[in-house]
C-alpha cells in the first residue's frame, strides 16, 4: 500500500489510517468534529497526496485537451484553471477534473483511483499530436489549507502573496505550486510540493496556526459545501448535467467528445434525473442506494449522507427524477425498513439555516 511522505509524522500526531484507492490515508486525528469545525472557524491542514495528478506537455497539449473535456481549455491564460469533465461519446462521465494552466504544461488534479483510466482514455485519442502524458501522482505531495484564516497562514508560511488568486488560479511560491480551491465552502488553497519538502511545509503551516485535519472531516466539509465526489455522487452512468456539475461544461467552446449528447440534453430535451441535496428528519443515517420515494413510488436513490457538524442535521446527496428536483419537494427515504421523512433543498447545504431561517 502506498503512503504519503507525511505518513510517519501523521502517526506521531495520533493519526488513524484507512485504505483509499491503494493509499494509506489519515482519516482523522482523534477528534473529527473538532477538526471539521476548525476549518469553519480558523484553518485546517489536510494531506491529499493520494489524489491523482497528471501532467501534459508538448506544443499540442492545449488544443488536444480542449477537444477532450467539457470546459474551455483554449481560453485559459497562464495561471488560470477550471473544473471540467471527461465524458464518453454517449455523455457518460469518466472523470471530473481540475485543469491548471502553467507556462509549459497543463496539470490535471483528479479524484484518487482514476488516474490510470484517465491516462488510458486520453492516450487512446492521441494520433500524431505532440502531447506527452505523465502520471506525477507520486512525484508531488499535495496539502490543502482551508478556512477563513488560510490566506494569512499560507502567505506567512510561504513568504509569498497568494491571497488574491481567483478560484482555480495558480502561482509558484518557490518550489510550491499554490492553487486557490474553495471546495469546502471556505476560502482555501492546494499546495503541490516535492515530497522531500512536504514535511517542512507542513511544519511551517502548523506553526502559523493550521490544525491537522483528516479525510473524514474534509469529506464532510465538501459535502456541506455541495461538492459531489466522483465515484460516489457523480456516477459514471450519468452526464455532467444530471450530476449537477453544469459549471464543468462550456456551451460555447466548440466540439469535444460527447458534446452532441450534452447539447441535445440541454437545449432540446431534459435530463431524466438530477443529483440533489436532501435534508433528513430524525437521527437515522440513510445508506447509499436507499430508495427515495414520493407517496410510495420510487423516484430515485441516495448516493451519500452524513450527520452535518455545521448544520446539526442529517444531509444527503441523491438522484431523483426530473419532476422531483425542486427545492421544497417532500420525499421519503426507505432505509433498512424504516421510512425517513426528507426534503429536497437548495445547495450548498452550508449556510442553509441563513438562507432558510
Amino acid at each position: 500500500m502506498k503512503q504519503s511522505s507525511l505518513h510517519g509524522l501523521q502517526e506521531r500526531l495520533g493519526g488513524r489510517f484507512a485504505e483509499v484507492s491503494g493509499w494509506e490515508v489519515a482519516v482523522d486525528y482523534g477528534d473529527v468534529t473538532g477538526e471539521h469545525l476548525s476549518v469553519r472557524t480558523a484553518a485546517g491542514l489536510v494531506d491529499l497526496s493520494h489524489r491523482g495528478k497528471v501532467k501534459l506537455t508538448g506544443r499540442d497539449r492545449v488544443q488536444f485537451l480542449h477537444g477532450m473535456v467539457t470546459n474551455d481549455v483554449k481560453g485559459l491564460r497562464e495561471g488560470q484553471g477550471n473544473y471540467a469533465a471527461l465524458i464518453t461519446a454517449q455523455g457518460q462521465t469518466l472523470a471530473d477534473l481540475k485543469v491548471y494552466c502553467r507556462p509549459d504544461s497543463l496539470l490535471l488534479d483528479l479524484e484518487p483511483g482514476i488516474t490510470e483510466k484517465v491516462c488510458a482514455t486520453l492516450n487512446r485519442y492521441l494520433i500524431s499530436e505532440d502531447v506527452n502524458l505523465r502520471d506525477v501522482t507520486e512525484h508531488l505531495s499535495l496539502l490543502a489549507v482551508c478556512g477563513p484564516a488560510s490566506p494569512g497562514i499560507v502567505c506567512a508560511a510561504l513568504g509569498a502573496e497568494v491571497a488574491g488568486l481567483e478560484v482555480y488560479g495558480s502561482a509558484m511560491a518557490g518550489d510550491v505550486l499554490v492553487v486557490r480551491s474553495d471546495d469546502t465552502g471556505e476560502v482555501g488553497f492546494l499546495l503541490f510540493v516535492p515530497p522531500g519538502q512536504a514535511e517542512g511545509l507542513w511544519a511551517g503551516l502548523r506553526e502559523k496556526g493550521a490544525r491537522p485535519v483528516g479525510l473524514a472531516a474534509f469529506r464532510a466539509l465538501r459535502m456541506e459545501a455541495g461538492t459531489p465526489v466522483y465515484g460516489i455522487d457523480i456516477e459514471e452512468s450519468s452526464t455532467p448535467i444530471e450530476s449537477s456539475i453544469g459549471h464543468a461544461v462550456s456551451f460555447d467552446k466548440g466540439c469535444y467528445i460527447g458534446q452532441e449528447v450534452i447539447s441535445k440534453m440541454t437545449y432540446r430535451g431534459k435530463p431524466r434525473r438530477h443529483l440533489v441535496g436532501v435534508t433528513v428528519e430524525g437521527d437515522v443515517l440513510p445508506s447509499a442506494g436507499d430508495s427515495v420515494r414520493r407517496e410510495g413510488v420510487e423516484v430515485g436513490h441516495v448516493t451519500s449522507s452524513l450527520h452535518s457538524p455545521s448544520l446539526g442535521r442529517i444531509i444527503a446527496f441523491g438522484y431523483v427524477k426530473r419532476d422531483m428536483n425542486q427545492p421544497g419537494s417532500r420525499v421519503e427515504i426507505l432505509s433498512n425498513g424504516k421510512v425517513l421523512n426528507a426534503e429536497i433543498v437548495e445547495m450548498p447545504f452550508y449556510g442553509l439555516e441563513t438562507k432558510n431561517p
